[in-house]
């Protein structure tokens, strides 16, 4: 027998028996801890009231999954007037007002079509489309989503959120709440000793040691699992047991998200996006994953399955173990939308992954340039001609010796591309950001030092392979949090051969003064259209000290005080392809690299006040000499 017990704060209860008695001190386990603040920027509260009266109460939580767009529960669908509810995101704790949050009026609810009010049939979610979007104020952001279909192993540890109850007799708490849920596989959550019949292959169960669970209030809110290296959602809170939400062998049931991708990105991509156009893409009709797209926030994109043309097209290879790859390639129409909504944090890598047509950029970068790119308002029009000056002028020929060119064979065919900078530390190791690390094989991978000119070779350089990758512990993917750096480790030295030298660096903890002028050095885009530099560009960036950038009408909370952050005067900045390489600055008689390039604004790469953001390596030096002096 199945049944729903409604509550205020909403969650699906399922009748089952009592759990046996177990000597765990479950007083606040039920609900978890006290999340870390400004960790799960894509958990939202919503919350059902009046706006007539003032007056509204949490019921359920929720996942951002677009800066228009909630993903909840259907069972959280208590009334079908979207008036009736308001999204509070960036919230941490509910008894204070602690000038994070935002609250957002509700326009349209679309509830699953196969939803039936009964928990055990599944198909337990719903969006929620907003009046008005969600701006990034360095405590928000968009939940990454798993792959289409994705299952995660049995005791995979993942993590439940939200403001539900806390113990049996209802308590509630003020501050958001985290608890570990290991997954539970289907086919042990199906067996009639745990849930039977109704754990659906559209569910995910998490939990079941009669000690954490989620519970009422929790509902609709995000199961958090670490996967092919970030953060994602990969259920939404559906069902527990009624009574002690906390029983043996009846884990918290979740709406598997990655069953329902088409049915959420079909809905985002019809759902009134503008401005709109098509472009035209090449794509190679074999192995490739990656398209080039030049625009400013794209974030919707249908590759139309009809090719327009084909041609052959010839790689000259920069120095390539085969200079002359020729591969045919299919030019493909592609349908983009932008969004304009300020600030929302974007994915710093894309991986393909069919969705039935669709396939889902956020605030799409040409991705033969990895970089962290940030949403922010478009420039304003300058009177200065700044055609070339994004990725500044041709570097004085060996004067930066210890920058590097970080290479990518994206096919395994021996073709490297340019899609990084780095400094040489010493022989055996490069310095750079670990956005940089497309691929967790090395052998993918390849430096360049004594580089110049990409387009000649000029005999100064050494091609050298990569025999192990080393990301900084602290990296989750999400460029907000920092630690945007990494360590590779050569298979054969660099040797001095008059065009290489080694990086100085700053004392621990040292940082510079505001206005102190730096110089940032790479192969990055020149303009906004994507023009890539053949030689090695320099440009003058100077400092602007962490309690200016931390503003919110500059960078915000996600300048953090770990980063550097140099220029913004938006005539002057560092742009796609000049990740991961070095902000150079003359202190105490020599030249020392202070700073890795590691994020900007997407678009426009030099915006005021919106200046490039560098991880501060004064604030790492231990780590990298841990790494590089074991």
């Amino acid at each position: 027998m199945i049944w729903l017990v409604a509550f205020l704060s909403c969650i699906g209860l399922i009748g089952a028996k009592p759990s046996p008695p177990y000597n765990g001190d479950n007083g606040r386990v039920v609900g978890g801890q006290n999340a870390e603040p400004n960790k799960w920027k894509w958990q939202i509260s919503l919350q059902l009231g009046s706006y007539e009266e003032g007056y509204f109460s949490h019921i359920c939580g929720g996942s951002i999954i677009d800066p228009f767009y909630i993903m909840t529960a259907a069972h959280c669908i208590i009334s079908s007037n979207p008036r009736e509810y308001r999204v509070v995101s960036g919230e941490y704790n509910m008894n204070k007002d602690e000038g994070s949050e935002q609250f957002s009026s509700v326009e349209r609810i679309i509830v699953h079509p196969g939803w039936t009010h009964d928990l055990g049939n599944g198909n337990d979610i719903a969006l929620m489309k907003l009046s008005q979007p969600i701006y990034d104020n360095g405590y928000v952001g968009i939940a990454q989503l798993p792959a289409p279909g994705q299952t995660l192993p049995h005791n995979f540890d993942c993590h439940i959120t939200g403001w539900g109850y806390i113990d049996m007799w209802g308590t509630s708490p003020p501050i958001l709440q985290e608890a570990l849920l290991p997954v539970v596989e289907h086919s042990v959550c199906s067996q009639p000793e745990w849930w039977g019949v109704i754990a659906l292959k559209t569910m995910v169960c998490a939990g079941g040691d009669g000690v954490l669970s989620g519970c009422q209030g929790d509902s609709g809110g995000p199961l958090n699992c670490f996967t092919d290296g970030a953060w994602r959602v990969h259920g939404v809170v559906s069902y527990g047991p009624a009574g002690m939400c906390n029983q043996y062998r009846k884990p918290t049931v979740f709406t598997r998200v990655s069953s329902f991708l088409d049915w959420i990105y079909s809905l985002l991509l019809t759902a009134g996006t503008n401005s709109c156009e098509t472009q035209q893409a090449l794509r190679r009709s074999d192995k490739t994953k990656n398209i080039n797209i030049n625009t400013i926030c794209y974030i919707y994109c249908i590759f139309k399955e009809k090719t327009i043309g084909s041609m052959h097209f010839i790689y000259m290879s920069r120095k390539a173990r085969n200079p002359h790859l020729s591969k045919r390639l299919k030019l493909w129409q592609v349908i983009c939308c932008p969004t304009l909504h300020e600030g929302l944090p974007v994915s710093n890598q894309y991986k393909y992954q069919p969705l039935s047509g669709f396939h889902r950029l956020l605030c799409s970068h040409v991705l033969v340039f990895p970089t962290g790119l940030i949403c922010a308002k478009p420039p304003p029009i300058h009177e200065v001609d700044n055609g070339r000056v994004v990725g500044g002028q041709n570097a004085a020929p060996q004067t930066w010796k210890w920058q590097i060119s970080l290479q990518l064979d994206s096919y395994g065919e021996g073709f490297f591309g340019h899609i990084c900078g780095g400094s040489i530390f010493n022989s055996y190791h490069i310095m750079t950001a670990a956005h940089c690390i497309l691929s967790s094989d090395p052998r993918q991978y390849r430096v360049v030092a004594g580089e110049y000119n990409l387009d000649e070779e000029e005999g100064s350089e050494q091609f050298l392979p990569v025999e192990r990758i080393i990301v900084h512990p602290g990296w989750t993917g999400d460029l907000g949090n920092g630690n945007d750096i990494a360590i590779l480790k050569l298979a054969e030295p660099i040797y001095d051969n008059g065009y290489t030298s080694f990086a100085r660096l700053p004392y621990a903890h040292q940082t510079l003064p505001h206005g102190f002028t730096c110089y940032i050095t790479g192969w990055g885009r020149m303009d906004y259209w994507g023009t890539t530099p053949s030689i090695l560009q320099v440009a003058p960036l100077p400092v602007v000290e962490h309690s200016i950038c931390s503003q919110p009408e500059w960078w915000g909370s996600i300048a953090l005080e770990t980063m550097v952050c140099a220029g913004g005067d938006g005539v002057v900045a560092g742009c796609q392809g000049d990740s991961g390489g070095p902000l150079n600055c003359f202190v105490d008689g020599a030249w020392r690299v202070h700073g890795i390039a590691s994020y900007a604004p997407s678009g426009s790469c030099n915006q005021v006040r919106k200046p490039t953001v560098f991880t501060r390596v004064s604030s790492f030096v231990d780590w990298v000499y841990s790494v590089c002096h074991p």
